[in-house]
């Protein structure tokens, strides 16, 4: 069972995790199209074959699809679970990394609430 990324997000809903099922496989063909990871008429099978995407940041070895993440790296030297549990929250990196895409706005949104503590 996947948990909550350092950011906020929901790991349990992130078709990146969850690759392997045909609805979320099909939602990120455009996004692996348009990064080079499957070819430009690749489908929904190909995004299959390379599931999982991403385990979840706080797994072990396996797929991230951040790769090295300074949030998670920050949540880590401190000792914290979540950059919600900060007291430096939001931070200047943790607002540049919202760049504009709703799903990280949401994010910021769930630990602002504080539903995450």
């Amino acid at each position: 069972m996947l948990k909550e990324a350092a950011c906020g997000l929901d790991c349990n809903k992130c078709n990146l995790c969850k690759a392997e099922q045909r609805a979320a496989a099909e939602a990120l063909v455009p996004l692996l199209r348009a990064r080079g990871i499957i070819g430009p008429e690749d489908e929904a099978e190909a995004v299959q074959e390379k599931a999982p995407l991403c385990r979840g940041c706080w797994q072990k070895g396996g797929a991230h699809w951040c790769g090295e993440c300074r949030l998670r790296d920050c949540c880590e030297e401190k000792g914290i679970e979540s950059c919600g549990l900060c007291a430096d929250f939001p931070c200047a990196h943790y607002l540049a990394w919202i760049g504009g895409q709703p799903h990280h706005q949401r994010a910021l949104e769930y630990l602002l609430s504080g539903r995450n503590k």
